[in-house]
């Protein structure tokens, strides 16, 4: 049962605009106001002698119990974040004050105050995908996709295995604005967006390089296995043209595999940069895998 203090205090707290919660020292909870249940969607009577953290998202949970016992020493606890799971399944995010109460020098209940902030989080989520999200095509844009080809290099220099890059480039674009205009060379671009991203494993990366270019990189992967993704597009995109009508747009694809003497990203890029343009010279737009 709630001590008196506690009894005075939730009955001021009943009238806050903020969820609030009060919870014993072992993390169970005690009382929550009219708020706290309008946010979580539970009933008082659903939560009450349960513990808190029954309801914090699985991934945080632990941090959040080890972060609990720090504050019940500590006494407080400002501008803590986590994930809560509502009654409908769905989560909100949230940042949690609180507040230990001590009697006779020892800890006996803790209330904690709630702030929504999942629309500031959906905000910071949105301005971190235009920074690094081509606008057009949704991929990844020029700086993110070598950041992380970059990234993928510095770990194989520390850890060793493969790594490979193929760059796709999009036959005859001035011929396509030329004859069609730019909107259909803009569905040709989407087209080869849709196409290079639809193979990716979920440890490959995809982003746009250019206009008319796109890269690939393909972790623990040889130039066979680069061979298998660049198989899959070498046939090329069916882009309508109007009237019912569609062209097929070929596309070249280069790769190049990560070796000793490669130094940087900018260097695995130009390798397969002149692989595509090699096969080009030999009259091929298909498939091409750069060696010195």
């Amino acid at each position: 049962m709630l001590g008196l203090t506690e009894d005075k205090l939730s009955e001021i707290f009943e009238l806050a605009p903020l969820p609030i919660h009060i919870l014993d020292t072992k993390g169970t909870l005690r009382w929550v106001n009219k708020e706290w249940q309008n946010l979580f969607g539970f009933r008082s009577a659903e939560v009450l002698g349960k513990k808190y953290f029954d309801f914090v998202e699985p991934d945080s949970r632990e941090e959040m119990e080890s972060s609990f016992q720090r504050f019940i020493k500590e006494g407080s606890l400002r501008d803590e974040e986590t994930r809560i799971t509502r009654k409908d399944g769905t989560v909100v995010e949230v940042s949690v004050n609180s507040r230990v109460i001590f009697e006779g020098g020892l800890p006996v209940y803790a209330h904690c105050m709630f702030f929504d902030i999942s629309k500031r989080k959906h905000m910071e989520q949105e301005l971190k995908n235009m920074t690094v999200t081509d606008y057009f095509t949704g991929l990844y844009n020029r700086n993110a996709i070598i950041d992380i080809l970059s990234t993928e290099i510095n770990r194989l220099d520390r850890y060793g295995g493969e790594l490979s890059l193929l760059m796709v480039n999009i036959n005859q674009m001035k011929g396509i604005i030329n004859t069609y205009g730019h909107s259909i060379a803009d569905s040709a671009v989407l087209k080869a967006a849709g196409a290079v991203a639809q193979y990716k494993r979920s440890s490959d990366s995809v982003g746009r390089y250019g206009g008319d270019k796109f890269i690939i990189v393909l972790p623990e992967t040889g130039s066979d296995g680069a061979m298998v993704y660049a198989e899959r597009l070498a046939y090329g995109i069916s882009v309508p043209v109007g009237d019912g009508k569609q062209i097929t747009v070929n596309l070249s694809l280069g790769i190049a595999e990560f070796t000793e003497d490669v130094l940087d990203a900018d260097a695995l890029i130009k390798n397969a940069s002149d692989a595509i343009e090699a096969g080009k010279q030999e009259g091929r737009s298909t498939i091409s895998v750069y060696g010195p």
